[in-house]
């Protein structure tokens, strides 16, 4: 696939990556996480430090049992700081794979808008307005959030998912391209659970209009997906049962902030 590639969009790629990464570097010298991310990492601290999975509520003072972001940074973080790495470490491999992750957006972009008939060179031209568009160049492209990460995998899974409904056949590579893709997006933002259902719904109802795909292939792409994204919920089910059904000791919103 990458063969296939026109010479100018090599020296071209390199420049945008590394314009990316300076853009990054430039407005967070520091390599600190987002306050979402912040608020994670204190969790994780202090889960760490053995006062369970909670967080400080700014107005009452107290540590109190939280499920409000998302649960899998936090289990990352753990994991992350138990390895005895740098908090800013993993700033910069987020930032590795941000600059990664647009590049493969804007490659999957000209292969979408090739797949729906647009001729090469406005295709390209099309590419390079999304890779220079503000939100995806500026804000929120050169920050850390896992935004940057999660768009271009939505975008690759559903070119992967237009070639399926135009004939191509399902290869265990795509299917296992599909589903990494879908569960790691879902696991970092909770909110895509909604829109991934959304196009998966869709899909297989084209799909069953077209008969380009057999349906069973189709239907098993799906269920797998479905059974990935539930066994890879599933930790985060069980913590959130523990936190606030399976309460045998004071709750956690009456604990100090100083207390363990």
């Amino acid at each position: 696939m990458l063969k296939s590639l026109p010479r100018f969009v090599w020296p071209l790629a390199l420049v945008l990556a590394a314009l990316k990464l300076g853009l990054l570097l430039h407005l967070n010298p520091g390599l600190e996480w987002n306050y979402d991310e912040r608020r994670n990492g204190r969790i994780a601290d202090n889960y760490l430090a053995g006062r369970g999975y909670v967080s400080l509520d700014p107005e009452r003072h107290v540590l109190r049992s939280d499920a409000f972001h998302a649960s899998f940074p936090v289990f990352l973080y753990i994991e992350w700081q138990r390895a005895g790495l740098p908090k800013h470490y993993f700033t910069l491999l987020v930032f590795a794979l941000t600059a990664g992750g647009y590049l493969l957006g804007g490659l999957y972009v000209q292969r979408t808008l090739a797949y729906f008939g647009v001729a090469p060179p406005l295709a390209w031209a099309g590419t390079l307005l999304w890779l220079l568009y503000p939100s995806v160049f500026y804000y929120i492209g050169a920050y850390m959030w896992y935004e940057n990460l999660v768009l271009p995998l939505l975008i690759l899974v559903v070119y992967k998912l237009l070639r399926l409904l135009d004939g191509r056949l399902l290869t265990g590579f795509d299917a296992l391209l599909i589903t990494a893709s879908v569960t790691v997006s879902c696991l970092l933002r909770g909110y895509l659970l909604a829109v991934y259902g959304l196009v998966f719904l869709v899909w297989l109802l084209l799909l069953r209009q077209s008969a380009a795909q057999p349906r069973g292939r189709a239907l098993g792409l799906a269920a797998v997906t479905a059974a990935m994204l539930l066994l890879a919920h599933v930790p985060i089910l069980l913590k959130n049962h523990r936190l606030f059904f399976l309460r045998t000791q004071q709750p956690g919103w009456l604990r100090t902030a100083t207390g363990p």
